[in-house]
């Protein structure tokens, strides 16, 4: 032997290098990724974002409502079915937790108004399934319960849902006076005794041409004298994206609020669905879907527990 042997370089994989290489590529990749979909992702999360993309009054959160089922039993018929073309007569036997949290918002929208002026209500989204009709349903209950002659009013003649929601017929309703002359009853607005009722004009059969409907002067003619009878008249009006029925009905009412999913709805669709109902009344939006750690609303149970345990403690 010429020399002694020498141990080799290894040349096989650095088993230490390649997972500190991986851990690092793994985490920009990672970052990379996670950018590229908030990017992408164009929805309103949070009532932070929907106060800065609509630029409007927050008038309140709550949680998901789903709409009113008639096993739930909310409310009855104290006065049966009523004569031909006058609205339903319920009077709501319950409120569900989740709509006390309207409460809140009525009175939002009483402040931002004089009494006179609030005298009818247009609800909309910009897309549909955005939890709109529930929230009108509890709207009226919330100004029902403080003392409101209320009306509430099916116009999406389209789809509507207030009777399946009530359990309603729907054999007639406003599409019907709408494509008639027939004069109004003597006994819509009849003061009830008691704070719980409310006065229901369902959609009716589904016409031919709802816009044609909804822009003709008898629309003006039934919304005016709806206003002379009532305190409030409420319109679950349809998504405004899509279809002019939204901005027709909007033209007959003094205010339009926009109910917003939170976590659906997108700032591209509240953009368009803003900008076309800007001249039309807007006065404020609605965060629809809030989960509990967002939303202020705190419910009646809840608060007694607050109570007493604050009692307790002094």
């Amino acid at each position: 032997m010429v020399e002694e042997p020498q141990r080799g370089i290894q040349l096989g994989p650095n088993l230490k290098q390649n997972l500190l290489l991986g851990a690092v590529v793994g985490f920009i990749l990672g970052g990379v990724a996670a950018f590229i979909r908030e990017a992408s992702d164009d929805s309103v999360h949070t009532t932070a974002e929907l106060e800065k993309q609509v630029a409007l009054p927050l008038l309140g959160t709550t949680p998901k409502l789903p709409p009113a089922k008639p096993k739930e039993s909310i409310i009855k018929l104290p006065f049966g079915k009523p004569e031909v073309l006058a609205p339903w007569t319920i009077q709501v036997l319950q409120s569900p937790p989740r709509w006390e949290s309207l409460d809140l918002i009525y009175k939002n929208i009483e402040l931002l108004h004089n009494v006179s002026e609030l005298k009818s209500l247009m609800v909309t989204s910009a897309l549909p399934d955005e939890g709109k009709s529930a929230f009108t349903l509890g709207l009226a209950m919330s100004a029902a319960r403080l003392h409101k002659k209320v009306l509430l009013i099916d116009a999406n003649l389209r789809d509507p849902s207030l009777h399946k929601q009530l359990n309603l017929p729907n054999e007639q309703g406003l599409s019907t006076l709408l494509s008639s002359d027939v004069s109004l009853p003597h006994q819509i607005g009849i003061p009830y005794s008691g704070s719980s009722y409310i006065d229901i004009l369902t959609a009716g059969p589904i016409p031919v041409d709802p816009a044609h409907l909804l822009s003709s002067p008898r629309m003006m003619e039934l919304m005016a004298a709806f206003e002379e009878n009532y305190d409030l008249v409420l319109i679950d009006a349809p998504s405004v994206i899509g279809m002019v029925d939204a901005l027709l009905t909007a033209s007959s009412c003094r205010s339009v609020v926009m109910v917003a999913s939170i976590g659906r709805v997108t700032r591209n669709h509240l953009s368009q669905a803003t900008a076309m109902l800007s001249k039309l009344n807007l006065i404020g939006v609605v965060a629809n879907g809030v989960s509990n750690s967002d939303s202020t609303y705190v419910p009646y149970v809840k608060q007694q527990q607050l109570v007493l345990k604050e009692f307790v403690e002094k």
